[in-house]
């Protein structure tokens, strides 16, 4: 099977803020801990952060005046998924319905697929009529070539192309294309 590199890999400089009663043997449990806490979220700048994958050792601190607290600058390897026009990700069949298909990766990246776009595709509320017993709505592409028709259902995973997209509120709605 053939897998689309969907993700890649980041470098991003930031900082965190321990305070004194945080300093002890284990800081860098805390350090990544509190990584994860600031950075493992979806922006406007970084994407959708999905993990981090590796701190670099050499950081440096400083002491805060007003407070004592340590602000920490690090630099870490993270692993995104930037959607932009044109990339191809995979992602989970949400919702099929009559106007297309809702997909998403993970909670913040929803995308929709519009019936318009799914050539020859047939859109079925109660199931495949020559399938006795499925009754969920699913999308049925039929091709001149049996081997490649094929049936989506909820929750099956699909390789889309990105059309479309648009961040508000740490979420990237878009609209794709099937592959």
């Amino acid at each position: 099977m053939y897998l689309i590199k969907m993700d890649e890999k980041i470098l991003v400089d930031g900082h965190v803020i321990l305070s004194p009663n945080e300093l002890h043997l284990d800081i860098y449990s805390l350090l990544e801990q509190k990584i994860k806490e600031k950075y493992i979220v979806c922006n406007r700048e970084y994407g959708y952060i999905k993990s981090l994958c590796k701190i670099h050792n050499k950081f440096r601190s400083d002491v805060e005046r007003n407070t004592g607290n340590v602000k920490i600058h690090v630099r870490f390897l993270a692993e995104r998924i930037l959607p932009i026009i044109g990339k191809q990700l995979i992602c989970t069949v949400h919702m099929i319905f009559n106007h297309g298909i809702f997909a998403q990766i993970g909670e913040n990246i929803k995308i929709l697929i519009p019936l318009a776009s799914i050539t020859d595709g047939k859109f079925f509320t109660n199931g495949d009529p020559t399938n006795e017993g499925s009754d969920q709505p699913l999308f049925k592409i039929e091709s001149r070539d049996p081997s490649k028709s094929k049936i989506i259902l909820r929750d099956d995973i699909i390789t889309i192309t990105i059309t479309e997209v648009k961040y508000n509120k740490n979420r990237y709605n878009c609209i794709g294309l099937l592959c």
